[in-house]
């Protein structure tokens, strides 16, 4: 990306409509609280206490930020849970965060399919390929979680299926917030793409982001780099994306990674005090 294109979409997030910003930051608390739900509904009769939890959970709001693939929420709560239970937190936390991953992979192949007469278009290659690179990627992603599972069946089978439908529910509802975020500001700030248009593309973007081990900084620069091959392949133009993306970037890891250091650092003075 030249230096030009960097300063236009520079120029973009310090020219933001108000509405826009205000409707990505109005979505951050509701996602939030969203993954919060889903902690505790994940860690429900095991031996951890509320207030452990929520101490954990602002801690982890920072580590995420620098772990691959927001690991670093899950390693806070395991660390903080009891000894006897570190185990079942630990499987609960994996069963929370592969329903979030199943449906991303499932929305993901849906956009790969509904957009790859683009692709095909832009690449200058035949349909064919391209359903079967998805279809490849279908199965590798099968044999994977069917690996996975046959490793945990015997947890599996004990975990009640009330529970894993509640945590895919609140797992489509995160998807549906992060997907209109990105979607809306990437409409906004390029007019030439349609919300409908930007609803179709972005899950290939978060497929891709989601598959990768990204951590440093909440992998930043690296899913802007994604986006931008993305809309090009799908839509044939990229303008505004990298400030739409870094913008969602901001919003829902930078924000909540500093109010989950703010709220530790605030937790460490109180305990300080006490002593």
């Amino acid at each position: 990306m030249g230096l030009d294109r960097i300063k236009e979409e520079g120029s973009l997030l310090l020219t933001l409509p108000i509405y826009l910003l205000a409707t990505v930051l109005g979505l951050m608390p509701l996602n939030l609280w969203l993954e919060w739900r889903k902690y505790q509904l994940a860690l429900l009769g095991l031996d951890i206490k509320t207030s452990t939890l929520r101490k954990a959970f602002a801690r982890g709001l920072t580590w995420r930020f620098i772990l691959p693939n927001k690991m670093g929420l899950a390693a806070s709560v395991v660390l903080s849970s009891p000894s006897k239970s570190k185990l079942d937190v630990a499987w609960r936390l994996t069963l929370a965060n592969s329903t979030q991953l199943l449906v991303t992979i499932v929305f993901g192949f849906i956009s790969f399919f509904t957009l790859q007469d683009r692709v095909a278009h832009t690449l200058q290659i035949q349909n064919t390929w391209l359903w079967m690179l998805g279809l490849v990627g279908l199965l590798v992603v099968y044999l994977v979680f069917r690996k996975q599972v046959s490793k945990q069946w015997r947890t599996l089978r004990n975990t009640p299926a009330e529970l894993v439908r509640q945590l895919f529910s609140l797992s489509i509802l995160r998807y549906g917030i992060f997907l209109l975020q990105l979607a809306l500001a990437v409409s906004v700030l390029n007019p030439e793409i349609t919300i409908l248009q930007s609803l179709q593309t972005v899950p290939l973007i978060y497929l891709y982001a989601s598959l990768i081990p990204l951590g440093f900084l909440g992998s930043i620069g690296a899913r802007e780099s994604i986006a931008v091959a993305v809309f090009t392949l799908a839509m044939g133009g990229a303008e505004g994306v990298v400030a739409a993306s870094v913008l969602v970037w901001a919003v829902n890891l930078l924000f909540p990674a500093l109010i989950g250091l703010a709220g530790h650092a605030t937790t460490l003075t109180r305990s300080k005090t006490s002593w």
